[in-house]
C-alpha cells in the first residue's frame, strides 16, 4: 500500500573509502557484545581478512580469550582483537552475554548530506555522500544502513574498514562506492553509523528513494480482467462507484493463477460490501456480506476461485484500488487490518492526523513493539488524504488495529468555547460519542495531547477536557443509559497529557529495537511521519524542544498509584 506514496528520484550513490579490505556487505550488524568467550577451541581462533578462510590471516586469539564483535557477514563475525580487525568463523565461537540494545547515541553531521546524479547506464547505481565526517575520537569503521520501508527491516548493510582510525573523513577524497545493484526500488532509509573505539554512533540519516520499477508483491492483478480500469490502477484518488447499469465490479482470474487475498482500498467507506466467489464454470463457491468500517479491507480467496463479484450498498461509496495476490505475498507490506478489540491497554487518542506522532513521538511503535494491544483514535476529520497517510504511518509504525477515526468537524477554532460549540453543532453530542468509544473499546491507558494545546490549538485543548470529564462520564451508570446497555461502564486506570505539569515522566524512544540499534520507536515514528506528505510544509518531529517535546508527559488521572519509575505508561498496570 505504501509504495504508492514512492517518488522515483535519480540514483544515489556513496563514496567511502575501503582500503584494508574493501566493501563488506553483511547480513546485519549487531551493536557490540559485551565480552564473546572463545572457549569451544583448544588452540587459538584465526582471524581472516576476508570472510572467508581461505583469505590471509591478519591475527589470531588464543584459546579463552574474549574479543569485540562488530558485525556479521553471513557465517563470519567481524571482530576486533588486540588492535586488529577482521572476520572470524562463527562456529569456533561461543558468545558469552547478549548484545546490548541500547540504541546508539547520535553524534549528528549537519555538513553531510547526498550528492544526486543519473548514472550512464543501469549497472551503475550508487549513493554518493558530500560532506566531511567530524569525531572528537578516532573513526575505525562506519556502518551502512539501507532500511526498505516495505519490509521494515535493513534490507542491506556495509561494513567499512578504514586502514588508519581518523577524526575527520572527507567524503571527496574517498574512492570507492557503495553500490545499489540489486537493491529494490522503492523508498529506504540510509543511516550511516560510526565505530569509535568500543562505542558507536549514529552519523547521519535520510530518506531517499532508489528508482526502479516496484512490484505489488505477488499481485496478480495485472493477470486478472477488472470490470473498472479506475479500480485496478495504482492511484486511489481514481475510484469505481456502482451505477444503476453496472452495479457491481467484478475480477475474472485466469487459469493457472493461484489467487490467495483481495484487498480493497475505499475512497469513501460503503456501509457494507459482498463478495461473491465463483469457481469454474461459473459455479458459485460462497457469498458474503461484511460490514467493517474500514478504509482498507481485505478478503481471503481460495486458489479455485476465477470470478469475483463484488457489490456494496452505501450512496456515495467509492473504491479506490482493488488487489488480488498470489501466495507468496508480503504480509509487511500489505496492509491487512485487524478490527479494535473489546479490551485494549493503551488508547492514544489524537485530534488530527499527524498529532500522535509531533506530540506522542515513539510511543505507538514502542508499544506495538512490545505487543500491547494498542489502538489510536482521530478526532476531526481531515479528508481522505489525510487518513490515508495516517494508515499509511500508523501501519509504518507497527500498528495492527485499524485507526478509530470519530470524523468530528475540523476548523481553525478562535477559542476552546467555539471549538466544542462546532463540534456539538455539526457532528453531535460528541461528549458522548467520546465515551462510547471509551466503553467500546476499554482502555486501561489513555494517552492525550496538552491541555495547552501545545501551540495554542483550540482543537487540542478541548479534546483534552473533553476526555478528562470522559473518564468519570464513562464510569457512571447513569450517563447514557443506551451505551451502558451495549457495552457496560468502564473506568480508566489512567491518563496522561503530554507536557502535562503534575506527575511528570519522561520517555525514552531511543531503546532499540532490534540488534543494529538503528531502529528505535523514534526511527519507526520519523518513518511514519514521513507519510504525512501533506504536513512536512509546517511540522517536524521534535525530541527536544521545549515546547513540543514529545517525551515529556504527565499522569492526569490513575486508580493505581503514583508511578515510580516514571518512564511506562504501563506501569502499575496488570495486563490480560
Amino acid at each position: 500500500m505504501r509504495n504508492r506514496f514512492f517518488v522515483w528520484l535519480a540514483c544515489l550513490g556513496l563514496m567511502l573509502v575501503v582500503p584494508l579490505w574493501g566493501l563488506a556487505a553483511a547480513t546485519n550488524c549487531p551493536p557490540s557484545f559485551a565480552a564473546v568467550g572463545v572457549n569451544r577451541l583448544k588452540t587459538t581462533l584465526p582471524v581472516y581478512q576476508k570472510s572467508s578462510s581461505g583469505s590471509a590471516e591478519l591475527t589470531r586469539i588464543p584459546a579463552g580469550k574474549s574479543c569485540q564483535i562488530l558485525g556479521r557477514s553471513g557465517s563470519f563475525y567481524l571482530v576486533k582483537y588486540n588492535g586488529k580487525t577482521g572476520y572470524a568463523d562463527q562456529k569456533n565461537m561461543a558468545v558469552q552475554g547478549k548484545a546490548s540494545y541500547t540504541a546508539l547515541p547520535e553524534m549528528p553531521q549537519e555538513n553531510l548530506s547526498l550528492k544526486d546524479y543519473l548514472p550512464k547506464n543501469a549497472n551503475g547505481k550508487n549513493i554518493t555522500l558530500q560532506g566531511t565526517i567530524h569525531a572528537d575520537q578516532k573513526i575505525d569503521h562506519l556502518f551502512v544502513y539501507l532500511w526498505d520501508e516495505r519490509s521494515m527491516s535493513a534490507e542491506r548493510v556495509y561494513i567499512i574498514s578504514l586502514s588508519t582510525p581518523r577524526n575527520t573523513i572527507d567524503t571527496a577524497k574517498l574512492q570507492s562506492q557503495l553500490s545499489l545493484n540489486g537493491v529494490s526500488g522503492g523508498r529506504k532509509t540510509l543511516v550511516v553509523q560510526a565505530s569509535v573505539g568500543d562505542q558507536q554512533y549514529t552519523l547521519y540519516r535520510t530518506v531517499l528513494s532508489v528508482r526502479g520499477t516496484v512490484k505489488y508483491p505477488s499481485s496478480i492483478t495485472g493477470q486478472c480482467r477488472v470490470s473498472s480500469k479506475e479500480a485496478a490502477d495504482s492511484d486511489w484518488r481514481t475510484s469505481w462507484s456502482p451505477t444503476k447499469q453496472k452495479p457491481a465490479l467484478t475480477v475474472d482470474i485466469p487459469s493457472g493463477a493461484h489467487p490467495t487475498l483481495l484487498t480493497m482500498e475505499w475512497k469513501v467507506r460503503p456501509a457494507s460490501f459482498t463478495v461473491e466467489l465463483y469457481g469454474e464454470n461459473q459455479r458459485l463457491l460462497s457469498k458474503e456480506t461484511k460490514k467493517t468500517g474500514f478504509f482498507c479491507d481485505q478478503y481471503p480467496l481460495s486458489e479455485d476461485v476465477r470470478r469475483i463479484r463484488l457489490t456494496v450498498t452505501g450512496k456515495k461509496c467509492a473504491l479506490g484500488t482493488l488487489r488480488v495476490y498470489g501466495p507468496t505475498y508480503d504480509t509487511t507490506s500489505v496492509q491487512q487490518w485487524k478490527p479494535v478489540p473489546d479490551h485494549v491497554d493503551i488508547l492514544f487518542f489524537s485530534t488530527h492526523e499527524d498529532d500522535e506522532l509531533l506530540f506522542f513521538g515513539g510511543g505507538i511503535p514502542a508499544y506495538c513493539a512490545r505487543g500491547v494491544k494498542v489502538a489510536v483514535a482521530y478526532a476531526t476529520d481531515n479528508g481522505r488524504t489525510r487518513y490515508k497517510e495516517a494508515m499509511d504511518g500508523l501501519w509504518a509504525a507497527g500498528l495492527k488495529y485499524h485507526p478509530i477515526f470519530l470524523g468530528w468537524h475540523n476548523f481553525k477554532a478562535p477559542s476552546v468555547k467555539a471549538a466544542l460549540g462546532d463540534w456539538h453543532k455539526y457532528s453531535g453530542d460528541v461528549q458522548k460519542k467520546l465515551v462510547r468509544m471509551i466503553r467500546q473499546y476499554k482502555p486501561k491507558v489513555v494517552i492525550t495531547q496538552g491541555f495547552d494545546g501545545e501551540y495554542g490549538h483550540n482543537q487540542h485543548k478541548a479534546g483534552v477536557q473533553l476526555m478528562a470529564k470522559a473518564i468519570d462520564l464513562a464510569n457512571d451508570p447513569t450517563y447514557d443509559p443506551d451505551s451502558v446497555q451495549q457495552y457496560g461502564t468502564w473506568q480508566i486506570q489512567k491518563m496522561y497529557a503530554h507536557r502535562y505539569g503534575k506527575n511528570r515522566i519522561t520517555m525514552n524512544w531511543n531503546q532499540a529495537l532490534d540488534e543494529t540499534g538503528v531502529i528505535t520507536p523514534m526511527f519507526l515514528a520519523k518513518e511514519a511521519f514521513d507519510r504525512h506528505q501533506s504536513q512536512h510544509g509546517g511540522f517536524s518531529m521534535e525530541v527536544h524542544s521545549k515546547k513540543y517535546d514529545c517525551r515529556q508527559f504527565g499522569l492526569y488521572h490513575t486508580t493505581v498509584g503514583p508511578d515510580v519509575q516514571k518512564n511506562d505508561f504501563l506501569e502499575n498496570i496488570q495486563l490480560d
